[in-house]
């Protein structure tokens, strides 16, 4: 079996809070994300987050690029167990670090989020490294209210000025580039995309805290189903990658990435023959939840040779033509009116 059948698209950023109302302005006032739906996840076992009664609440974001919501944000605020400790204090800490808007006005983005309160790292600048089209990257960070980074960063050209801002892509900080990039390809089906590296120290620089200046090694991949959006997988080689990935499940931050699958038993019957023996243990049973408004979610939690954490998400079920078949005599009906109307002319 291979897993990579299964995957539809990359589904979800999960990101803990400690305080959902003000995540919610916050995203909303500084990206192009709305809020669209709320989730409440009422008291319930959690069995693969080691929980046998937990509870949340939250809110699903998405930009305008699409008709449909393509890769949402969903804002999880623990009410069971409490949200626990703080986002990664460094740029260069290994994990889910931060995730990226592209705009056509970068710099007039940067004024409304000065004039909105927000705090940025740097001015929006450039990181020395050219991007496709031959123009190099123009981008700014904030840190949200629990100390997650989000980037606004200048659409390479050649650009059509009717775009609109969207969703980008996550970054993962992983001490082995190719060792990630590898299981994301191999394993989930991700597609490599580009590859960028730079060749001598930015400084200063805006990513974030813990360090004056840094050099990095680069790779891009996406999902063939919604290349709108990419996963940035980073080596900070200087000054060196430190830490590790977010032991907690209720720690707030970037906690997990979610991929849709259209079999959920079969997608995890696959990653189990695929991932390394050393990793099979962390590969959970399917579990449903209850998300409320008679919502259920059926997913499975893993985590990637990197300690990343990983979700399979089952899609959800068609409510169309396959589910509610045209009947046998409608269809003659409408095959005889069709015929007929073909005589007369």
């Amino acid at each position: 079996m291979v897993l990579r059948h299964h995957v539809n698209r990359v589904r979800e950023i999960t990101v803990n809070v400690s305080d959902l109302d003000k995540s919610i302005d916050f995203y909303e006032s500084l990206t192009p994300l709305r809020a669209y739906s709320r989730t409440h996840a009422l008291a319930q076992p959690f069995p693969a987050f080691g929980v046998e009664e937990g509870s949340f609440t939250g809110a699903l974001l998405a930009d305008s690029s699409s008709s449909q919501p393509g890769v949402s944000v969903h804002l999880v605020q623990w009410t069971s167990p409490a949200p626990s400790g703080r986002a990664y204090p460094s740029f260069f800490h290994q994990g889910l670090y931060r995730m990226c808007v592209l705009t056509n006005d970068v710099d007039g983005r940067y004024e409304e989020a000065v004039e909105a309160g927000h705090r940025s790292f740097l001015p929006p600048r450039g990181h020395g490294v050219s991007v496709p089209g031959g123009t190099e990257g123009s981008s700014f960070v904030c840190p949200d209210p629990d100390g997650v980074a989000v980037q606004t960063t200048r659409r390479p050209a050649p650009r059509r000025p009717d775009l609109p801002d969207q969703l980008y892509h996550v970054n993962i900080v992983s001490r082995d580039v190719d060792g990630s990039r590898r299981f994301l390809q191999e394993v989930l089906g991700l597609d490599y995309v580009k590859r960028l590296t730079s060749e001598k120290a930015i400084s200063p620089i805006g990513f974030g805290l813990g360090a004056d200046s840094g050099r990095f090694d680069a790779a891009f991949l996406w999902h063939r189903g919604d290349q709108r959006f990419s996963i940035d997988i980073v080596d900070w080689f200087e000054p060196g990658v430190v830490g590790e990935p977010y032991a907690s499940p209720f720690n707030v931050g970037i906690q997990r990435l979610g991929f849709e699958v259209d079999d959920i038993e079969a997608a995890a019957a696959a990653l189990r023959e695929q991932v390394p023996a050393d990793l099979r243990a962390q590969v959970h049973d399917p579990e449903t939840w209850d998300l409320g408004d008679g919502r259920t979610r059926t997913c499975v939690q893993f985590r990637g040779p990197d300690g990343v954490a990983y979700e399979l998400i089952q899609q959800e079920p068609h409510t169309g033509a396959r589910d509610t078949p045209w009947p046998d005599e409608a269809f003659a009906q409408a095959r005889a009116a069709r015929e007929a109307e073909e005589a007369r002319s």
